[in-house]
């Protein structure tokens, strides 16, 4: 600050509760890379890290490592923490990989120092040409997170290029996220703005969005601006550990699992539906023995009548052939 003449701009401040804390900013400061060469005079999200509560911080550092090479505007970053430890940071940028729109792209850490490549938290961004800015995360205390943003892409809803609130959400600590889809489905008969996204997260699974609208709604709300809001919850999990299933999770319905069948060997006595059919250990898989009809029980069957099972089923229960009279227990080569 003593000695920079670059504009720093938009601080946002997070904390992990534990005395770590980060601030982040963007600024056209063009500091020196750690590995050489400089950031340049674009705009770039710089970070500074605290791990004991404020006193102290490291140096400043970009924290989009394409801070390089890139000649996008990196603006109006946001940060969040879980309480596993994760952070996200998500920002705007405008030009640069995904054309000359704005679009929001985000980084992850997993100990506030080391931050992954700058990546686009809608796929989106890699074909439309309108624009995404002003994100906000929030995250609850099992690593569930939620993202909201506006946005003037329609993405083939009939949502128009006014500006809504979307939304995308995260199960894994911001590993991976949801398709983005509309705050409220009021959105999708409006062409009015819905702008400047706040989220939160409560202890239950849910999340509460509001954001300032100027949908004079069926209500007759004016043609004032208006605070809006909307609630939800997260959708669980769709991963059902099954490997026979294909799983799906739509916000909006939920999930779904569906069978799929494969070319795979069905194998006996592994307690797995090896070939995805629906049924486990069934007639003719690997490792199976013949059994012979044995309908009077007398431990032999009909010779010219056997299955090929994973073990005996009545009335294929006979290890041994040559009843010539089936239906006399009394009658057998015994």
């Amino acid at each position: 600050a003593d000695t920079d003449t670059a504009h720093d701009d938009e601080p946002e401040l997070a904390t992990d509760g534990q005395g770590a804390w980060i601030v982040v900013w963007d600024s056209s400061e063009d500091l020196s890379l750690a590995g050489g060469g400089s950031a340049g005079t674009d705009l770039d999200v710089l970070f500074a890290r605290s791990t004991d509560n404020g006193v102290t911080w490291s140096d400043v550092a970009p924290l989009n490592s394409n801070a390089g090479a890139d000649t996008a505007s990196d603006d109006e970053p946001r940060i969040a923490g879980d309480a596993l430890g994760s952070w996200i940071v998500g920002w705007t940028q405008y030009g640069g990989a995904y054309g000359d729109d704005t679009d929001i792209v985000y980084a992850r850490s997993a100990d506030g120092l080391t931050w992954t490549a700058p990546a686009p938290l809608d796929p989106y961004a890699h074909g439309d040409d309108d624009n995404d800015l002003r994100v906000r995360f929030a995250a609850d205390a099992a690593g569930r997170w939620i993202a909201a943003w506006t946005s003037q892409v329609d993405r083939g809803l009939g949502l128009g290029g006014d500006g809504d609130i979307i939304i995308s959400q995260s199960l894994d600590s911001g590993l991976t996220w949801s398709l983005a889809v509309p705050a409220d489905i009021a959105m999708l008969d409006e062409d009015y703005a819905d702008v400047n996204a706040a989220v939160a997260t409560n202890t239950d699974g849910g999340f509460v969005i509001v954001w300032m609208s100027s949908n004079p709604g069926a209500a007759g709300y004016g043609t004032d601006l208006d605070i809006m809001a909307a609630r939800g919850s997260f959708v669980p999990p769709c991963d059902d550990d099954d490997p026979c299933t294909t799983d799906a999770c739509d916000p909006a319905t939920g999930c779904t699992y569906t069978l799929t069948p494969n070319a795979g060997t069905e194998v006996c006595g592994n307690g797995v539906d090896d070939n995805c059919d629906g049924n486990t250990d069934e007639e003719n898989a690997a490792g199976c023995t013949f059994y012979y009809y044995d309908g009077d029980q007398d431990a032999y069957g009909v010779t010219t009548l056997m299955k090929c099972l994973c073990g005996p089923a009545y009335p294929y229960s006979a290890a041994q052939g040559g009843d010539c009279v089936d239906g006399n227990a009394q009658v057998n080569p015994g």
